[in-house]
């Protein structure tokens, strides 16, 4: 018992720990598992990276609109399917993508 109490304390510190390294670069916890999955196959959609993350397309769609906001990847048209858009990270993920 004492084991599965040190596991749990364990998991909250290395979430407090996450939590405070992505304030540091103004994006939360959950924005983080978006980032390995930008340089998927090109053709993915969105819907199956919601799936990959285990979340809801709309969820999915409010992180990367969030995302989008703050500077850190930018969205274009897929020229082979009008209203589809491919999100990519901007060349300086710093800086927004506006000002670049």
């Amino acid at each position: 018992m004492n084991f599965l109490f040190t596991l749990g304390e364990v998991q909250r510190l290395v979430r407090a720990y996450a939590d405070k390294q992505a304030a540091r670069y103004g994006i939360t916890r959950a924005q983080w598992p978006c980032w390995p999955r930008w340089n998927a196959p090109e053709g993915l959609k969105q819907s199956e990276l919601a799936e990959q993350m285990e979340m809801q397309p709309i969820t999915l769609t409010r992180l990367i609109d969030r995302l989008c906001d703050n500077g850190w990847i930018e969205r274009r048209s897929d020229d082979t399917d009008r209203p589809r858009q491919q999100a990519s990270i901007c060349a300086r993920p710093r800086v927004p993508c506006w000002a670049s």
